[in-house]
């Protein structure tokens, strides 16, 4: 079973904020920060292929927390697992995978915001 699996088994709704229309100040901090997904993923994908593990590790823990505190619960378990693969595996079919489930789950945190913001609304 993937992680991403795991995790939408786990979280009900792993694409949405938690604090989405619970704290509207918040929204457009969260719109901010998914319309900033695409050049994280970007980095994360550019890390991996040149092996930069260092960068890799602190892009992926940057991620782990700043998910976590826009209420993103599925991308921060994604990239501790990450994490801890990184730890001791680095260039592994392992590792792999678990990036291509978190980049994944980014994605579709993405889409989401896509589909329901309004054009206009979009940066």
């Amino acid at each position: 079973m993937s992680v991403e699996k795991s995790i939408n088994d786990t979280f009900p709704s792993p694409r949405h904020s938690a604090y989405m229309n619970t704290f509207s100040e918040l929204e457009d901090l969260i719109n901010q920060y998914l319309s900033d997904m695409p050049a994280r993923i970007e980095r994360l994908s550019r890390t991996f292929v040149d092996g930069d593990w260092e960068l890799l590790n602190r892009s992926v823990h940057q991620l782990k927390g700043s998910a976590g505190s826009y209420g993103f619960p599925a991308i921060s378990v994604a990239a501790d697992r990450l994490e801890t693969l990184l730890a001791d595996r680095r260039n592994s079919p392992e590792v792999a995978a678990a990036l291509a489930d978190l980049i994944a789950i980014c994605k579709q945190a993405r889409s989401v915001r896509e589909a329901t913001v309004p054009e206009a609304d979009k940066r």
